[in-house]
């Protein structure tokens, strides 16, 4: 029952994975004189060898199939105020044929010099799996820097609803199918965890099209909505002056929270699964030295130690976590891409 539920709501996410949300942009990044020491390679990438690495030697473009000023964006120039230091970045957001154009971009990329990676997160397994791009994971795009999430999103409902629990919705939603509007923008981590919610709920709702997080609170604050899924960050804006009620917090509690936050009842409290949070991955060409991927993986996570990149993704209710070396990541994503394999497969809907 649970690799259906599971199947069924990947599925349906990746169906609208990455529409419409927003267009092509380039912001330069910064650079400075700095130059870190060398990567000698070492035993962190998938051969051996003492090769090093001078990387970035070069102005570097950091495809993002994602919309500007998202979480997946604003995570990658948090880490790029650190990053920077060694070299010229330009971050390029561009979600032309749901992202698919950066993605064969990234992939047809040269890698002397490496000057094109690849920032986006899961679904690019699921992605090909079902056929959407032509490019394979591990092969053509070659995963060699991965973070876990933590933090949490909300549910929230206008104040004045009559909701005060996700057994509250879960109850109305059986007698009214259908009735109630969950905002999101179509594709977008909103509308995957809606989906999820849906699913463990046994419920039906509609689900309208909106933009941002931001551009919901209005929508449920003018009764336009009645309910969504929002950041914790833009929650906690509002929450202070209770323009919004919130009725869950989906990944559990953090210190990143008010006291008025940690309150609230988390969804495993209410008897539920935790809902997705899909892992943020940098991806490079394949035939790129194993040094250069040992490179981008040490740069990557050393950001993380900066207490300015930490401060930045604290704002954006977005702390990360490096999942390891190359190795480590390599091992990570292989399972996760399996259990996603496996869920397309019996849904019927793989196609490799």
């Amino acid at each position: 029952m649970k690799k259906k539920f599971f199947a069924l709501f990947l599925i349906l996410a990746m169906a609208l994975s990455l529409a419409a949300c927003g267009g092509d942009s380039s912001q330069p990044g910064t650079s400075t004189p700095s130059t870190p020491p060398a990567s000698s390679g070492g035993d962190t990438g998938s051969i051996g060898g003492a090769e090093t690495s001078d990387w970035p030697n070069g102005s570097v473009e950091i495809l993002v199939p994602a919309s500007p000023g998202g979480g997946t964006d604003l995570s990658l120039r948090a880490m790029l105020t650190d990053i920077s230091q060694y070299g010229d970045f330009a971050v390029v957001n561009n979600i032309d044929g749901s992202g698919a154009v950066a993605i064969a971009e990234a992939a047809d990329a040269g890698t002397n010099p490496l000057n094109k990676i690849l920032y986006f997160n899961g679904t690019l397994f699921m992605n090909y799996d079902i056929g959407l791009i032509d490019e394979k994971p591990f092969e053509d795009l070659i995963p060699i820097w991965a973070s876990s999430i933590a933090g949490s999103y909300c549910v929230i409902v206008p104040t004045d609803s009559p909701f005060n629990s996700i057994a509250d919705v879960k109850a109305y939603a059986e007698e009214h199918p259908g009735e109630l509007n969950f905002g999101a923008c179509l594709g977008d981590l909103a509308h995957l965890m809606g989906i999820q919610l849906a699913s463990q709920l046994g419920i039906e709702w509609t689900y309208v099209a909106t933009g941002t997080d931001a551009d919901r609170v209005p929508l449920i604050m003018g009764h336009n909505l009645d309910i969504t899924i929002i950041n914790g960050t833009t929650t906690q804006n509002y929450l202070a002056d209770d323009s919004i009620k919130v009725i869950s917090t989906v990944h559990g509690r953090d210190d990143s929270m008010t006291e008025k936050l940690q309150q609230v009842e988390t969804l495993e409290e209410a008897g539920y699964d935790y809902l997705v949070n899909l892992p943020l991955v940098v991806y490079v060409p394949a035939g790129t030295s194993e040094a250069d991927m040992n490179r981008i993986n040490e740069l990557f996570s050393a950001s993380l130690e900066s207490p300015d990149v930490q401060e930045a993704l604290l704002k954006l209710n977005m702390p990360l976590t490096s999942i390891g070396d190359c190795k480590a990541v390599q091992a990570h994503l292989q399972e996760y891409s399996e259990q996603i394999l496996d869920a397309c497969q019996i849904a019927g809907l793989a196609t490799r």
